[in-house]
C-alpha cells in the first residue's frame, strides 16, 4: 500500500471511530441515566476525554506527526485495560441486575461488556 493510500485508509478509520464513539457512548450514557449509577457523571467525563483524545490524534495524523502510531496504540491499550475492564465493570452489575434476564434479554450472567 502506498503512503497516499494508507493515509486515506487511516483517515477513514478515524472518521468511522468518531461515528462509532458518538453512537456507543450515547447509548451507554442513556443506560446510565436509567440506572441508579452514582458514578455516571464521572464516567461520562471519561467518555468526553476519550473523544477529545481521538480528535487530537486525528489532528496529529493530519499534521503527519512522527511516532503517532505508537501513541495511539499505547492509548488504546490503556483504554481497554483501565476503562473497559475496570470502569465499565462498575456499572455492569447494576445494569444486568436491573432488568429481568439482563440487558440482552438472556441470562444476566452471560452478558460481557
Amino acid at each position: 500500500m502506498r503512503k497516499s493510500e494508507s493515509r486515506v485508509v487511516m483517515s477513514e478509520i478515524f472518521n468511522e471511530l468518531d461515528l462509532f464513539l458518538t453512537e456507543h457512548f450515547q447509548t451507554e450514557e442513556n443506560l446510565f441515566d436509567s440506572l441508579p449509577y452514582s458514578a455516571a457523571a464521572g464516567h461520562k467525563e471519561e467518555h468526553r476525554n476519550f473523544t477529545r483524545k481521538v480528535h487530537r490524534f486525528k489532528a496529529e495524523f493530519e499534521e503527519e506527526k512522527i511516532g503517532l502510531a505508537v501513541d495511539v496504540m499505547n492509548f488504546m491499550c490503556d483504554w481497554v485495560v483501565n476503562h473497559i475492564k475496570n470502569i465499565d465493570r462498575e456499572y455492569a452489575d447494576i445494569f444486568t441486575g436491573q432488568r429481568p434476564g439482563g440487558y440482552l434479554g438472556g441470562p444476566a450472567d452471560t452478558w460481557n461488556h
